[in-house]
């Protein structure tokens, strides 16, 4: 070995080193915090099977009302959204750094943008279904002329005339 650090490309001053830590640290918390989310969302997957596979949560993932199940299974619902979320949002906050980086040059790769439509609709989607849980019946039963037609009323029909005998 007859290069200096400097020739190796080792950091030669202490903020330069600082700097060396902090990116591997920085890594590591990113690396945990993968795992963490993905954790979460196996937890959340495994929850939500269990409780179908014991019978009494035999629920159509639709958008019509909510059938009764086990609490177990709207647990493992919320575990695995909340966890798809915050994955949404790590691969749209890694987007940004990676420009900002100049990772890439002009427009993103034809995979990143099929994935970036796919979180854009999983966010939406989720919020959206955690918007409609949330909401409270009497929301859009407050203003009814809004979300439905109104039924005609007996006294607008015409009146019935007997046949003439």
């Amino acid at each position: 070995m007859t290069g200096t650090a400097a020739e190796a490309g080792a950091p030669t001053s202490w903020v330069g080193r600082l700097d060396l830590v902090y990116s591997k640290l920085e890594n590591v918390l990113n690396l945990a915090a993968a795992v963490a989310i993905f954790a979460l969302m196996i937890i959340g997957a495994v929850t939500n099977n269990v409780a179908v596979y014991q019978g009494g949560s035999s629920v159509m993932m639709t958008s019509y009302v909510p059938m009764m199940a086990a609490p177990s299974f709207y647990l493992g619902l919320i575990l695995f959204a909340v966890g798809a979320l915050i994955a949404c949002f790590v691969f749209l906050g890694t987007l940004v750094v990676a420009k900002r980086e100049k990772t890439y040059q002009g427009s993103v790769p034809l995979v990143t943008f099929g994935a970036i439509t796919a979180c854009i609709i999983a966010v939406f989607t989720i919020t959206s279904g955690a918007a409609a849980a949330t909401a409270s019946p009497t929301d859009a039963a407050s203003n009814p002329s809004i979300t439905t037609p109104s039924a005609p009323s007996r006294s607008s029909s015409p009146p019935r005339h007997s046949p003439p005998s």
